[in-house]
């Protein structure tokens, strides 16, 4: 698989997990085998407000955020995975992201968690509820770098509003490199049956690379 500029070779990727894909996490997972690993999502307006010169008063805080976005020595190609709301907070705090060594920039459009999601009004998986909004997010991130940016997303909302065809053309069109799907609707969460048949259908409506995730359990 080639996403952008890099080789990635074979055996699984490691999503991103919140609380757990720290370095050293993804530095043993890289050794057993995965080819590709991501950050922790980091929050966008977390991140352009504190780098600002002045809130980096807000050592301790700064220094906090700013771990999450740091490789472990090595980590090549180092993907940051970065969520928000805002198109241009979004593309600033990528910028920022490039300037610290991020080689690729992954939107997070898939995350389910109520403080992320914000009864669907907010970031994460509810993007998905708003195509046009998690379209401009995309274009201006893709816009704002020079290194590719991917995107996180699920089947959908909801069962009854799966929509991930439309969602990776979408993002194909304004130069996502590569799509991750994790084939479960924000309902779900991170468990139960996983939607073979909409991860299937999202991978035939794109020609760029699009990765299946959740239940996997063995090799």
């Amino acid at each position: 698989m080639r996403i952008g500029p890099h080789d990635i070779g074979a055996g699984a990727f490691l999503a991103p997990m919140a609380g757990i894909t720290d370095p050293p996490f993804r530095m043993l997972c890289r050794e057993m085998g995965a080819s590709l690993t991501v950050t922790e999502l980091i929050s966008a307006h977390a991140l352009v407000f504190l780098s600002s010169e002045s809130h980096r008063r807000l050592k301790p805080t700064f220094v906090k955020t700013l771990a999450l976005a740091k490789p472990f020595f090595g980590e090549h190609p180092f993907a940051v995975q970065l969520f928000g709301g805002e198109p241009s907070q979004m593309a600033e705090a990528a910028q920022y992201l490039e300037s610290q060594g991020a080689e690729i920039i992954d939107l997070n459009f898939g995350c389910p968690a109520r403080k992320v999601v914000k009864h669907g009004e907010g970031a994460g998986v509810a993007l998905m509820l708003d195509p046009p909004r998690l379209t401009q997010i995309a274009e201006t991130v893709v816009r704002a770098v020079n290194v590719p940016v991917t995107a996180k997303i699920r089947t959908g909302w909801s069962i009854d509003t799966r929509n991930a065809s439309e969602i990776a053309k979408r993002l194909e069109s304004v130069g996502i490199s590569a799509i991750c799907v994790h084939a479960r609707t924000r309902d779900q969460i991170h468990s139960g049956p996983i939607d073979l048949e909409t991860l299937a259908a999202t991978c035939q409506a794109v020609r760029i690379p699009v990765i299946g995730n959740g239940g996997i359990k063995k090799p």
